[in-house]
């Protein structure tokens, strides 16, 4: 909670609330020295970011071809714990398999 007079640099003090819920209202703050509405602000935004990776698949099958014509786990790189890099010998991104 921040003080809208002084924003947020002093602390508020409110004597008159017995339990740890606050309301809005009027109280004290301790460096502006006067009374100032309760601010229910955060010091940090929250924001939540979803990614999406593709992984390696164990199961799927390593010797798969693709429509470029390389191996399956061709297109992750067994340096890198598999990482999703695309084919090392050509420039397919995606592994899409080779219809047959």
């Amino acid at each position: 909670m921040i003080c809208d007079k002084c924003e947020g640099r002093g602390k508020l003090r409110n004597n008159r609330h017995t339990s740890d819920t606050y309301t809005f209202g009027f109280i004290e703050c301790d460096m502006c020295s006067g009374s100032g509405k309760i601010m229910e602000e955060e010091p940090y935004i929250h924001k939540i970011i979803t990614t999406e990776k593709k992984l390696y698949n164990p199961k799927y099958g390593d010797d798969r071809i693709c429509k470029c014509g390389h191996s399956y786990y061709r297109h992750f790189d067994t340096y890198e714990d598999m990482g999703n890099v695309g084919c090392k010998y050509c420039d397919c991104y995606e592994f899409i398999e080779k219809d047959i």
